[in-house]
């Protein structure tokens, strides 16, 4: 993956989550606020999900390095 699509891989969870903040400022309408709190919560769980993976991809990193003859299922 190159330099750009890594960025913004990086980035897509704060875009979805300013997307979405600028939707329900507009609260004149019902679409845009239920729109922007869809892309809130998709962004919120974006983000928690990719820290759990990298959490976990941490860990096992840790315990692959003290026993390198492990075989540890993720």
């Amino acid at each position: 993956m190159g330099i750009i699509e890594n960025m913004f891989y990086e980035a897509r969870p704060f875009i979805y989550g300013l997307i979405g903040f600028y939707s329900i400022l507009h609260y004149n309408n019902r679409t845009l606020v239920v729109c922007g709190i869809v892309l809130l919560s998709c962004s919120s769980l974006v983000l928690h999900m990719r820290l759990n993976y990298r959490e976990r991809m941490q860990k096992a990193k840790a315990l692959t390095a003290k026993n390198p003859n492990s075989n540890l299922q993720l």
